[in-house]
């Protein structure tokens, strides 16, 4: 509908365009396709540390490595998929390199997953928790008058390029 309605009033909306990071879909904590919450293999935003570790201990792992010193297989691990979307970018080549040598054990690696983890979720849970702080009323009174500002000004464009507006029809 934007793409339509710009090419025939002019650049009015924003085109929505996918987003799809390195990683598209991230498997759940059991190693299944999909992580779903209905499945019991996800890890929530509102998740607290301890439940975050509990489920990253969890985690299915390499399947052919057994113990710490088996070499291990990154690209078959969900784990080291989860390191890729969460974790430090710089380290990846070298956690890679010492799994595949054994030098990395899966429980250090799961370890380093649930700091990573946490560590991205910490300014999520501090914003719930602000937001949890405001009465209902004050926290939806709010949001409603940002989107009417926005609106306002979204639907002032449009009524100027339909030449719905008064101005634009009598010149004033």
């Amino acid at each position: 509908m934007a793409r339509r309605f710009n090419q025939r009033y002019g650049r009015i909306f924003l085109e929505c365009t996918a987003k799809v990071g390195e990683v598209g879909r991230l498997p759940g904590t059991d190693g299944k396709e999909k992580m779903s919450k209905s499945l019991g293999n996800a890890i929530e935003l509102k998740d607290d540390p301890d439940t975050v570790r509990q489920q990253v201990r969890g985690m299915f792992t390499d399947e052919t490595k057994l113990r710490k010193g088996d070499p291990g297989h990154p690209e078959n691990c969900p784990v080291y998929l989860y390191h890729q979307a969460f974790g430090d970018p710089s380290t990846l080549d070298g956690r890679a390199a010492k799994c595949q040598s054994g030098e990395l054990g899966c429980v250090d690696c799961k370890r380093d997953l649930a700091e990573a983890l946490n560590a991205f979720l910490e300014p999520i849970r501090a914003r719930r928790t602000e937001a949890e702080k405001a009465p209902l009323g004050d926290y939806l009174r709010e949001g409603t008058a940002k989107a009417r500002e926005v609106a306002a000004v979204t639907m002032a464009a449009v009524r100027r390029a339909m030449h719905l507006d008064y101005s634009s029809v009598f010149g004033g």
